[in-house]
């Protein structure tokens, strides 16, 4: 008995038409992920040129975007300001002012341009006080992010110089006797910013809004030396100044007191006899005129030229 050879197992249709599919459906993704860079090189430059438009608008952007997150991630700019010549004190001047923007310096360090505003537009140094001052600095980054700060600055204005005290005169001289006003060798007594002070008899018990001036006179017109006149002034911030002149006074000259000259008299001289009369005597006028001179003089001066006094008159 003679056998036939084994026959082959025959698949089912529908697995078969399944199998198929897939297999074209790979094929077919495959294709296209392998043309694909083909047909968008050779087959449409514009989509080219668009893609690399979009890749040149996109590069500032992703740097823009790396600049901002450095300054906007907790790494603002550093602001600083410092005053000029580390100094908060201020020296007054009378009817001045002083630019608040010209005390201060202000930076970023470098990572930006800076603006400064002050809260007021002058200080006052026209008197002392303490004055506060409020700055706001602002700076803004390449990335145009901008930071902001406040600073505070209180100045104190300060007067330190003290009072002037001007004489006529270092030293002077007075007879004794003559009087003294120790006031009138002062020219001015002047405070750079008060201005003029006031006379005091004796010092204040407390301090003072204005300033001020005493004056201590040792001098005794009366008695012959030498004195010394001592002149205190002071200001409302403390600041005193002394200064002092010296006073001699001489001992008066005595002149010697001359002897008053003698007044003459009219008298009558009678050249005959040598007698000198008053003119009324009797005698005078039974006396001849040819013997009879006029004369103004002393009696003495009559005796010297040799005449007698008359007995009658008696002159």
């Amino acid at each position: 008995m003679s056998r036939h050879p084994k026959s082959r197992k025959k698949g089912h249709p529908i697995l078969k038409i399944l199998f198929v599919l897939i297999v074209i459906g790979m094929l077919s993704s495959l294709g296209e992920v392998l043309t694909s860079p083909r047909d968008n090189y050779a087959g449409n430059k514009s989509t080219k040129e668009d893609a690399q438009d979009t890749v040149s608008e996109e590069v500032p952007n992703a740097s823009d975007a790396s600049t901002s997150g450095r300054a906007t991630e907790a790494i603002p700019l550093q602001l600083f300001m410092e005053v000029l010549d580390g100094n908060e004190t201020l020296k007054c001047k009378a009817g001045e002012t002083a630019d608040p923007l010209e005390l201060v310096q202000c930076s970023s360090d470098g990572q930006g341009d800076v603006e400064v505003k002050a809260s007021v537009a002058s200080i006052d140094l026209s008197r002392p006080h303490v004055e506060e001052v409020s700055y706001d600095v602002s700076a803004t980054s390449e990335a145009g992010v901008v930071s902001k700060e406040q600073f505070v600055v209180a100045y104190q204005i300060v007067d330190d110089d003290c009072p002037t005290i001007d004489f006529g005169h270092k030293k002077i001289s007075i007879e004794e006797g003559a009087s003294f006003d120790p006031l009138r060798n002062i020219n001015y007594v002047r405070d750079a910013v008060e201005g003029d002070a006031e006379y005091l008899i004796s010092k204040p018990s407390g301090k003072t809004d204005y300033s001020w001036y005493t004056v201590d006179s040792q001098v005794d017109p009366d008695e012959p030396g030498i004195y010394k006149v001592y002149v205190h002034a002071s200001d409302s911030s403390g600041n005193v100044k002394d200064r002092e002149y010296q006073v001699t006074v001489n001992e008066k000259k005595v002149e010697p007191v001359k002897a008053a000259a003698p007044q003459g008299t009219d008298y009558v001289l009678n050249t005959n006899t040598y007698k000198f009369h008053y003119p009324w005597c009797s005698s005078v006028k039974k006396m001849k005129s040819k013997n009879r001179r006029d004369y103004y003089g002393t009696r003495d001066e009559v005796i010297q030229m040799g005449y007698d006094p008359c007995k009658n008159c008696d002159p």
